[in-house]
């Protein structure tokens, strides 16, 4: 796929962050030791009032675009991953480019896999600009997974929200080699119809772990060095799911990749639970410090349940690119609002029906 791939990423998260150990005080139904120093979450992304996954995502497009040097105009299709909407009916991506461009010339799709709904996304713009079919493309992962877990749900202190957004092209800074999924029909979590909450389908314990996410990424990981006849030691770097960092500590350690080359890509500790966007902020991370022809390697996983790998080579573009993004993905993180767990509440309408527009959020 010589020549495609990403001309680069923009990010996006909500200001305000609850403390894990705030959270789990008014519920006690978990250890604040446990979360803090098993999972790694300190803190998780709290959603304001008039936040949404449409908002998250306008903001990470329009820095996306900024990074590129590229009007809304060029984009010729958006393809926007998410499992947390704000409309059923609707579509994401429209509702996206409505806030970025007046122009209605351009593709739009709205791609539902779990939490590799960004992934997904991104095979498929890269897909459509290989054939001719377009030029540039945006590949939204956007998730705004708080508002959608119940209070008192035991994954409450770290589910957060976020938004990615990267522009696909030719003469790219990230260069896509390679890529491959293996998925089967394995779902941990849902969300039925007329649900706000996504729930748990099945305990969640280790034997979980072991036959959702870790058999499907290894699979996927050792699938693709199979078809590639690439091997680990070949990567420089690489990005795996992160519900919260222990969970890529965990996916390292059953595929085999040293814990030094995940380093660069973990954010999950202060803004929790991405969803959709997970693995593509954690690649804006690695893009902001890896040098020019290095290779990287993305796993990604859903619960429903998939998981796609895709290889990729920066290039020498990457030096400029770096110049004009000057570590933004940490300063965003650093940027905060710090608020208790009854404001959080509050502000993400999680004890009542908002009194607002019908149609605004789930």
């Amino acid at each position: 796929m010589s020549n495609i791939g990403i001309l680069g990423v923009g990010v996006a998260f909500p200001a305000r962050r609850v403390g894990a150990a705030s959270t789990i005080e008014n519920w006690k139904n978990s250890s604040a030791e446990f979360v803090q120093g098993s999972l790694g979450i300190t803190s998780r992304a709290v959603l304001a009032s008039d936040e949404d996954v449409i908002t998250l995502a306008t903001e990470a497009t329009k820095r996306c675009l900024e990074h590129t040097g590229k009007a809304a105009d060029d984009i010729d299709a958006v393809f926007f991953g998410t499992t947390t909407g704000s409309e059923l009916h609707r579509g994401s991506s429209n509702c996206l480019m409505d806030m970025v461009t007046d122009r209605n010339e351009y593709f739009a799709a709205d791609i539902a896999a779990a939490e590799r709904s960004g992934t997904a996304s991104l095979i498929a713009a890269t897909g459509a600009v290989s054939t001719g079919m377009v030029t540039r493309a945006v590949v939204v992962g956007a998730d705004v997974m708080s508002r959608h877990t119940a209070p008192g749900d035991l994954r409450e202190s770290y589910e957060g929200a976020g938004a990615a957004a990267c522009l696909i092209g030719t003469d790219p800074i990230l260069e896509l080699q390679d890529a491959a999924s293996v998925n089967s029909n394995f779902p941990a979590f849902g969300r039925p119809e007329d649900e706000r909450f996504t729930r748990a389908l099945m305990p969640i314990d280790s034997g979980t772990t072991a036959l959702g996410l870790l058999r499907h990424t290894k699979a996927a990981v050792q699938l693709f060095l199979k078809k590639s006849g690439a091997s680990l030691d070949d990567f420089d770097a690489f990005v795996l799911p992160q519900a919260f960092p222990a969970q890529a500590l965990m996916v390292a350690k059953a595929v085999g990749i040293p814990l030094p080359k995940i380093a660069a890509s973990i954010f999950a500790g202060e803004i929790g639970d991405t969803g959709a966007a997970s693995v593509l902020i954690g690649l804006a991370k690695v893009l902001e410090c890896i040098g020019p022809r290095k290779r990287i390697l993305v796993c990604s996983y859903g619960s429903n349940a998939g998981a796609d790998v895709l290889a990729f080579q920066t290039t020498d573009s990457i030096v400029e690119y770096q110049d004009r993004v000057r570590g933004e993905v940490d300063r965003l993180i650093q940027h905060k609002i710090e608020v208790e767990y009854a404001e959080a509440l509050r502000l993400e309408h999680k004890l009542a029906s908002p009194n607002i527009t019908l149609g605004a959020f789930n």
